[in-house]
């Protein structure tokens, strides 16, 4: 068991990329870094390194930089087979790409093998979306925003025992094109924060409205000349989207105010100020927690 560092030493500095080659590759949980520095973060004009080797075998860690909005990253190439468990692990700039274009990180001639995102969660958390690593079905893996699990294979399908004769079958003239399969995307928990918060201050703007229609009720209801009030409120809210954001809500508020109603010729003139502040304290379904303070005068 070990680790080895590519470009240790940045003999590569001030060129486009550089390509590093090895006759064969065998891992005993060792771990590879494709950069400068364990540490380093990756940056949008970086250098960018590329493993080749003729076969890998065994099990470890790979450590790569990427950049995936502009298309540049490490790569792994295996020229022939591939075989054993590797783990892949991405750094990337964090600079939501402006495309769904996949990159492909691991390039291999075939074998049994698997490679598996070794980030926390197994997601690279890229700016707007998360992307996975998964496999294109020709021995390439490739970092990717359709979070969509690929089917499973069907290795044993059962014959037809008596299958119908079709000396003649009459083709079809104009088939049905094959359709475009959906990507399923996934938000950040970064960006489903900002929706969380988003979306919060409608159901804090509505609560303090609330507590006004309340009071015009009960003015209604009970008829006075002027009067000093006040009242307390205290909700929960649990929220989801479509999207992805979802979080839990609870609101405390006080609202006071004073008020007058007046005869006139044309009716009852209802006259009035208040001043309200309220607390949200806002729990995200992904993570991490927020808080919102309102102040309202009218």
């Amino acid at each position: 068991r070990g680790s080895v560092w590519l470009n240790s030493n940045n003999s590569c500095a001030g060129t486009s990329n550089c390509e590093y080659r090895v006759n064969s590759l065998l891992l005993n949980d060792g771990d590879v870094y494709l950069s400068a520095q364990t540490a380093a973060p990756a940056t949008t004009n970086g250098i960018y390194n590329t493993l080749t080797t003729s076969e890998l075998s065994g099990s470890g860690n790979f450590y790569l930089h990427t950049n995936v909005a502009g298309s540049r990253g490490d790569q792994l190439v295996v020229n022939n087979n591939a075989t054993g468990n590797f783990k892949i692990f991405v750094q990337d700039t964090g600079v939501s790409p402006q495309s769904d274009d996949a990159m492909t990180l691991v390039k291999t001639g075939g074998g049994d093998t698997s490679f598996t995102l070794g980030n926390t969660g197994g997601f690279v958390d890229l700016g707007t979306y998360e992307y996975v690593l998964k496999s294109d079905g020709n021995s390439n893996w490739n970092l990717t925003n359709d979070v969509k699990p690929n089917p499973d294979p069907n290795p044993n399908p059962k014959p037809d025992p008596k299958p119908d004769p079709k000396p003649d079958p009459k083709p079809d003239p104009t088939p049905a094109p094959t359709p475009t399969p959906v990507p399923e995307k996934r938000i950040t928990p970064s960006t489903a924060a900002v929706l969380n918060m988003a979306a919060t201050l409608p159901l804090v703007f509505d609560a303090e409205l609330n507590s006004i229609r309340e009071r015009l009720n009960i003015m209604k209801a009970s008829p006075h000349n002027n009067n000093v009030w006040g009242t307390t409120y205290n909700t929960r809210n649990n929220v989801t989207t479509d999207a992805g954001a979802g979080f839990e809500q609870t609101l405390t508020g006080m609202t006071v105010g004073i008020d007058s109603r007046n005869d006139i010729p044309e009716g009852i003139a209802t006259l009035g100020a208040f001043m309200g502040y309220s607390h949200s304290h806002i729990g995200f379904d992904r993570g991490g927690h927020g808080s919102v303070g309102s102040y309202s005068l009218g």
